[in-house]
């Protein structure tokens, strides 16, 4: 059960954040680059925490869509969060 709680607090934590409210709760859209291929690179060393644990991101790793580092979706936040109609 613990294995599911980490991630699923981040992932309320972050979805909860709107792109104007994000960077006050550590969740700044500035800070990551969203490629032609609609996957999501930081900028610059990104580290999301809080209460359940740090999730770190570095420049050169690729985010996608459906795919997990440490069971969050990082990619689905960013689309959520930072991708403008």
């Amino acid at each position: 059960m613990q294995a599911f709680t980490r991630p699923l607090a981040l992932a309320i934590a972050l979805a909860a954040s709107s792109a104007a409210s994000a960077q006050a709760g550590g969740f700044d859209c500035s800070k990551w680059q969203h490629n032609e291929d609609k996957s999501w690179s930081a900028k610059e060393p990104v580290e999301i925490g809080g209460q359940a644990g740090r999730l770190d991101y570095v420049p050169g790793e690729v985010y996608r869509v459906g795919e997990q580092k440490n069971g969050l979706d990082i990619a689905k936040l960013l689309d959520a969060n930072c991708v403008k109609p």
